[in-house]
């Protein structure tokens, strides 16, 4: 089940990207053991995981934080921009699953003149 869901961020900011995986049923998907991929496609692509920048909370709530310094972005992917992403899980009980893409609009910061 993939929701759409669009992501604005100012640049040279760190993202905080909160996510909850749930079935076709809208049932909580437990995550423990699983792995978790987040990508961000532009005119280069971006990808992080649970093996570097995506924590999952501890249960079987199936949720988990996305957390992106300005350093992984800031050269690859300027402001003003719209770009794509999507964030796909796999579990040994669940299988694969796209759980949600949309679009990253990029915004210029007033920090940034």
């Amino acid at each position: 089940m993939s929701a759409e869901v669009d992501l604005e961020f100012h640049h040279g900011e760190t993202w905080h990207i909160l996510f909850s995986a749930k079935d076709a049923n809208g049932a909580a998907i437990d995550l423990t053991g699983g792995f978790v991929q987040w990508r961000l496609v532009g005119g280069v692509t971006m990808t992080v995981s649970t093996d570097d920048h995506i924590a999952l909370d501890a249960g079987t709530g199936g949720t988990g934080t996305i957390t992106i310094p300005s350093s992984l972005y800031a050269t690859d992917f300027p402001p003003g921009a719209t770009y794509k992403h999507e964030l796909k899980i796999q579990t040994d009980a669940f299988g694969a699953s796209v759980q949600a893409r949309g679009l990253l609009t990029m915004l210029p910061s007033l920090f940034d003149v």
